[in-house]
């Protein structure tokens, strides 16, 4: 019996992805250019302001203008700053947003040959769903804080943010089914899915970093704490195109979940920590130096809507500790580790393990464990 074998001698069979088609081949390209302004004035001895403005044309995209304007008070002999800054922003379809696609040919429900897959948005299939072109991601952010030295030897920076971005950019679950069905069979298509300006987001924080130096009869020590707050959350209303609202057959719910799904929005809100915590300790003696450095990273979650289950990973703790010694003016010889306890993430739940392969999802700390090392320096 002739059994046939690919390039690497594995048998035939099944295959979860088929591979890409000549016909999913593009060639695009992209060039742009940009002018650039940004100035600065003492208004008074203690009063600054900057100003920045630019503009950036794409070959394939168009054009924009985004500029800031900050300001820093300065008080009590410099020992106290006020600062604070708004500003806007963008950010352009990437390239694979843009012109990416993933197309497969296979049997509808009706025992025909269908495509199904991603799509991109200038296509036709695109173009029956009333999926729109890509637009910019649009941000505009404030920012208002201050710096402190209330001493020689203590340094306090406090600063805090709101940026909201208008149009993200998200990939869709696959549409299918109903009278959507009927729309994609007019192109030769069965379902799909394609990126869309689907949701706009907000983001508030906090930033916190405090330096203290002390010298002690056999050396000089440097402690520093800091701690970031960071909450991002999108709007309940989604930028659904009208066609799909009109022909979706099934409820509000599952419209919204298949046009953002659960892991989309977990992945917005939820995928990095919200609080982020940096403790570190520097002693210097003589030639001789050791460096301690603990991070705390808050809870993530991770969602793999449709299939596995929401998981809510813990708090971790990582420790990386550095010894160092100066050789000579020009050698540093140091050796330590990051990670040095191999502290690893919350175990993935089953559903989410692919079967039980991936014992560990690549969240807070990821998955790699501990890291010794020892690096030579020389500087000539």
């Amino acid at each position: 019996e002739r059994v046939t074998r690919d390039t690497l001698g594995k048998q035939g069979g099944a295959q979860g992805f088929v591979g890409f088609r000549p016909e999913n081949e593009v060639d695009r390209t992209r060039s742009n250019v940009a002018a650039y302004l940004d100035t600065e004035v003492n208004l008074t001895e203690d009063f600054l302001v900057t100003a920045a403005g630019r503009f950036e044309d794409y070959s394939d995209f168009g054009n924009t203008l985004t500029g800031k304007l900050a300001a820093r008070w300065s008080l009590a002999d410099e020992q106290l700053n006020l600062r604070g800054s708004v500003s806007n922003g963008f950010r352009a379809p990437s390239l694979h947003q843009l012109y990416f696609n993933d197309v497969k040919t296979d049997f509808d429900d009706q025992g025909r040959l269908a495509e199904i897959g991603t799509f991109s948005n200038d296509s036709e299939v695109a173009r029956v769903l009333g999926v729109p072109q890509l637009d910019e991601e649009q941000s505009r952010s404030a920012s208002v804080g201050f710096t402190a030295s209330p001493t020689d030897n203590f340094d306090l920076t406090v600063d805090g943010y709101r940026i909201r971005i208008e149009d993200r950019i998200v990939l869709t679950g696959e549409f299918s089914g109903g009278n959507i069905q009927g729309l994609l069979q007019e192109v030769g298509a069965s379902g799909a899915k394609f990126f869309s300006n689907a949701v706009d987001t907000e983001t508030l924080g906090l930033d916190v970093v405090a330096t203290y130096r002390l010298a002690t009869p056999t050396g000089d020590l440097e402690l520093s704490a800091a701690g970031n707050y960071n909450r991002t959350e999108a709007d309940d209303e989604l930028n659904i195109p009208q066609t799909l609202r009109d022909n979706f057959q099934g409820t509000t719910e599952e419209l919204r979940n298949t046009y953002f799904s659960p892991k989309e929005r977990a992945l917005l809100e939820k995928s990095s920590p919200r609080t982020k915590l940096n403790l570190s300790a520097d002693y210097q003696i003589g030639p001789a130096s050791l460096f301690l450095r603990t991070v705390r990273f808050g809870e993530v979650t991770r969602n793999e809507f449709p299939f596995g289950s929401e998981q809510v990973h813990d708090p971790q703790w990582v420790l990386d500790a550095t010894v160092s010694y100066q050789l000579t003016e020009e050698a540093r010889l140091s050796v330590g580790a990051n990670n040095l306890f191999d502290n690893l993430p919350d175990e993935q739940i089953f559903p989410n393990s692919f079967v039980g392969v991936f014992d560990y999802a690549p969240v807070q700390q990821g998955f790699n464990g501990a890291f010794y090392f020892a690096r030579l320096n020389i500087q000539l």
